[in-house]
């Protein structure tokens, strides 16, 4: 894999914060953006993805990735487990919809799993087991993983497997849509 160069990188960075503060600063005028113009720059967000993910960006240090927006979906998901990326979470800006990008590899600080889907699959065990209450074991039923991690945990699923999340970090956000009624229970049962 190449190695991607600080200045190369900077210039791509800022073509496209360029294009997408332009996009936005329409948006809050309310200008009609067509439907072409909006693809357009999809696609030149998801080039950048794919750009940065094909290259080796251990070079590339934690401040420099600040104003960039990681986003994922199913259609333009990338791996960056190859790219050994410096990432600090605390000055980019991630969300994924229905998929777990890899950050295997990649040198990550700050994840914020309070607010974040997340899931091993994501990252290396060096990462999992510096984090270790975040994680549930690999033995805990796969439907309870699956619901802990995209945050859709019940009530009565919590209750039903108190024992898989013993020593573990649970957050309202881990509740489905009803967790601020769901967690005052949580609070009192745990009294």
């Amino acid at each position: 894999m190449e190695k991607l160069d600080l200045k190369t990188f900077r210039e791509r960075k800022e073509k496209l914060l360029e294009v997408l503060n332009n996009y936005i600063e329409r948006l809050d005028a309310d200008e009609e953006i067509s439907e072409k113009e909006q693809k357009d720059i999809e696609d030149q967000y998801k080039e950048f993805l794919l750009f940065l993910s094909s290259h080796d960006l251990s070079d590339i240090g934690f401040k420099e990735w600040e104003g960039i927006t990681l986003n994922f979906e199913e259609e333009y998901q990338r791996d960056f487990s190859k790219t050994r990326a410096n990432l600090d979470f605390s000055i980019i800006e991630y969300g994924a919809v229905d998929v777990f990008p890899n950050f295997k590899g990649c040198n990550i600080k700050n994840f914020n799993f309070k607010e974040t889907r997340y899931s091993p699959e994501m990252f290396d065990e060096d990462f999992i087991k510096e984090n270790q209450q975040y994680f549930l074991d690999d033995s805990a039923p796969d439907e309870l993983k699956k619901d802990y991690y995209s945050r859709h945990l019940s009530i009565e699923e919590y209750i039903n497997n108190i024992n898989w999340f013993k020593d573990k970090y649970i957050h309202e956000g881990h509740f489905g849509k009803n967790y601020i009624k769901e967690m005052s229970f949580v609070e009192m049962i745990r009294r």
